[in-house]
């Protein structure tokens, strides 16, 4: 491999590939964690009445994966996430399938990786990390999360009222 071998070209070292390996290590771990705890996220919920989405700890996790990992591996993260639970491994707070697409919660659960990137994005923009900065990083997710979720719910919740009234009246 070219890393392995070449010189850095400046001071005509060789380069470091344990640390190259030991960092990607690092992040792939941390990846799969983040992920793992998304997956446990949607068994820890508040239900609410019938057509209201339960309250999960899954945005946390989302939210906690763009602040950890950043944009690009937060997003991956999470895309995993949904990529299992649509390969049908039941990961999501009412289970898991291909079917799932057609419940109200699912644009919620595909906001996650915008989630997880915007959240990553808005936080290496600030110079100075602290918990504002963290705060206000997390509402920028979180408003990804309402502009994609609440129109797919609407969406399906209309698609499926409308469902409903055709079977009545036939």
């Amino acid at each position: 491999l070219y890393f392995m071998s070449s010189n850095d070209g400046i001071t005509g070292t060789k380069s470091q590939p344990k640390r190259f390996f030991r960092k990607a290590t690092h992040t792939l771990t941390l990846t799969a964690v983040i992920t793992a705890l998304t997956c446990t996220g949607g068994f820890m919920q508040i239900k609410l009445p019938p057509p209201l989405v339960p309250v999960t700890f899954q945005t946390f996790f989302a939210c906690l994966a763009g602040i950890v990992l950043g944009p690009k591996y937060g997003a991956l993260s999470q895309l995993i996430y949904v990529a299992l639970g649509i390969a049908g491994l039941p990961v999501f707070s009412n289970g898991g399938g291909i079917m799932y697409v057609f419940e109200p919660s699912f644009g919620f659960l595909l906001s996650f990786p915008v989630c997880a990137a915007l959240t990553g994005l808005v936080k290496n923009k600030f110079k100075k990390v602290n918990f504002l900065s963290l705060i206000i990083s997390s509402i920028a997710g979180l408003s990804a999360v309402y502009a994609i979720g609440l129109p797919y719910m609407a969406v399906i919740l209309s698609l499926f009222t409308q469902y409903e009234a055709l079977k009545i009246a036939a």
